[in-house]
């Protein structure tokens, strides 16, 4: 099918997108986390990881207090969509995340530049509408997200909207 008409505006970005080009520095790790035995989720983008403790070669989403941020996970298009058409990462492939540089994500509360950005590690008995682990929001929720003291919020978004996060 041709299509005959485009938006005159441009997306602003993506979650996981790289919101500049300016030296960015990413790495490259490897996705496992047990679910109940096994790995069966895709690591959804733009959402901060964390070395997993039994093999520090892989990363995982934060599942404690205490863990060590180790950057965001870039949106890439090599690989298909899962079962339920979310686009990630398939478990024991290799991730690419961000470490220095500046990415969209998408925070569970509203938030402004310059503030502090938290990452959840823990989810509330009731999960709010943006709630999950890895995403970020400017406060410790109780004590279910914790201090990313390397990154800060670049601009002002209302909760669920892409945001562009600067990590040093």
């Amino acid at each position: 099918m041709v299509q005959t008409n485009y938006s005159i505006f441009q997306e602003k970005g993506f979650e996981g997108g790289l919101a500049t080009c300016q030296n960015p520095t990413s790495l490259q790790g490897t996705y496992s986390e047990l679910v109940n035995g096994s790995i069966t989720d895709y690591l959804s983008f733009g959402r901060v990881i964390v070395l997993n403790a039994i093999d520090p070669s892989k990363v995982k989403l934060p599942s404690a207090a205490g863990q060590n941020p180790q950057g965001v996970t870039v949106a890439v298009n090599a690989y298909e969509k899962d079962v339920n058409g979310q686009a990630g990462y398939p478990p024991e492939r290799p991730v690419t995340r961000l470490i220095k540089g500046a990415i969209f994500v998408v925070p569970e509360v509203a938030v402004t530049g310059g503030d502090p950005v938290y990452f959840r590690h823990t989810l509330n008995a009731v999960p709010g509408a943006y709630e999950a682990r890895g995403r970020v929001r400017n406060n410790a929720d109780g004590d279910k997200a914790d201090l990313w003291t390397k990154a800060t919020f670049l601009e002002s978004a209302a909760a669920g909207e892409l945001v562009a996060l600067q990590i040093d």
